[in-house]
């Protein structure tokens, strides 16, 4: 069986999903300790702003979504226009996080907790409504054609739009921060072996 864009996007949100538990370990660190693991949270800023946002986030709004809307889903109203609204909110508590790494304040620490909580039960009541809802629309509404011409794009994503390696770093670098938070991190095998092939 040939794979699906959507598979391609479920084993991404495999690998943020494990993000947004060392996000969730770094938060209550910071809640408790009245202190920020500055090192952590800009490792896991980045994975998040880069691979979770930029790309993954990039190939549903720009690819994925006017496939769907052009297949009659309403861009306005549809569930393609509640997602974007979510992927926005989100970016607005990565950027509360961001203004609070470097300060070493007990405020600053809550001040990124308080963010980092909002965006973890955001991301993760997102997913589950992308995983359940819409990409089972996806799947049934897209030919096998288009289906087929959204990976080509997906990969194109990977190697011109990030970057040749961006993906296997963001990778690495979450793995890493799993690692010094002692969170378990394993990568789903649609995410390495469809984005960042070369062939």
């Amino acid at each position: 069986m040939n794979m699906r864009p959507t598979d391609i996007l479920r084993a991404e949100h495999r690998v943020i999903e494990q993000v947004l538990d060392c996000l969730a370990v770094v938060a209550a660190r910071a809640r408790s300790s009245h202190s920020l693991d500055n090192e952590s949270a800009a490792d896991l800023l980045e994975v998040l702003a880069t691979f979770a946002d930029k790309c993954h986030h990039g190939k549903e709004e720009d690819l994925l979504f006017p496939a769907l809307e052009r297949a009659g889903m309403n861009p306005g109203q549809g569930p393609t226009a509640a997602m974007r609204m979510e992927h926005v909110q989100g970016r607005g508590h990565l950027a509360l996080m961001r203004e609070s790494l470097g300060d070493e304040s007990a405020k600053a620490a809550l001040s990124f907790a308080e963010a980092a909580d909002a965006y973890v039960a955001l991301l993760r009541q997102h997913i589950q409504k992308e995983d359940h809802c819409l990409f089972a629309m996806a799947d049934s509404l897209l030919s096998a054609a288009v289906q087929k011409d959204l990976v080509h794009q997906f990969e194109t994503v990977e190697s011109q739009k990030m970057g040749h390696g961006t993906h296997q770093r963001m990778l690495d670098l979450a793995s890493s921060t799993a690692s010094r938070l002692n969170v378990p991190f394993r990568v789903a095998e649609g995410v390495t072996t469809c984005c960042c092939r070369t062939n």
